[in-house]
């Protein structure tokens, strides 16, 4: 598994859990769990974070990767690829009232390049048979659906799975999330 936009590691920690209940019910545990990202300070404290779990499970690290161009991973070597990309907030106002103040339209349009960008860099990562997860904690129908889409109509293959498309309350937080596979037989490799 790869998670691309790791920092600070809660999402990987989380699977890691999870693959630890897993592995208490005698499930097959996976090979190797990276957490990615791009500012070398975030690698670290995700490599301190990955080094303070308990022994046991699958192998994990942490990997510092460059903003732009190839990732530094085979294509097609990873079952799962989670990418929750960099957004507007806007399904976070409620925590994080400042994105309010700073947030400008002209935000989302770059947001949107960014999160196609890492799209296209994390798909080719997925093995047929596996899985893309998109999300973010935006409710913004062009860094949502749109990607999706947009990845849709490049990739004709991928089939769409479950996810959530999940609106603010005074009480919770919204955010949007989709789950793409890669066909057995298919390999979407750069190029």
């Amino acid at each position: 598994m790869l998670d691309l936009c790791a920092a600070p590691g809660g999402k990987t920690t989380h699977v890691l859990d999870l693959l630890a209940r897993d592995a208490a019910a005698g499930s097959p545990v996976p090979g190797e769990v990276v957490a990615a990202d791009v500012d070398p300070e975030k690698v670290e404290g995700l490599a301190r974070t990955l080094a303070a779990r308990p022994p046991g499970g699958p192998a994990t690290r942490a990997v510092l990767v460059p903003p732009s161009g190839p990732l530094p991973f085979p294509p097609a070597s990873f079952d799962l690829v989670i990418v929750d990309a960099p957004c507007s907030n806007t399904g976070v106002f409620r925590r994080r009232p400042e994105v309010r103040l700073r947030l400008r339209p002209e935000d989302v349009t770059s947001l949107v390049a960014l999160q196609d960008a890492l799209l296209d860099r994390a798909l080719p990562l997925v093995r047929p048979g596996g899985r893309l997860v998109y999300a973010t904690c935006s409710i913004e129908p062009e860094e949502n659906e749109g990607r999706v889409a947009r990845l849709l109509a490049a990739h004709p293959t991928l089939a769409r799975g479950d996810g959530f498309d999940v609106r603010p309350t005074p009480d919770a937080d919204g955010g949007f999330a989709a789950v793409l596979h890669v066909p057995r037989g298919a390999a979407l490799h750069e190029g």
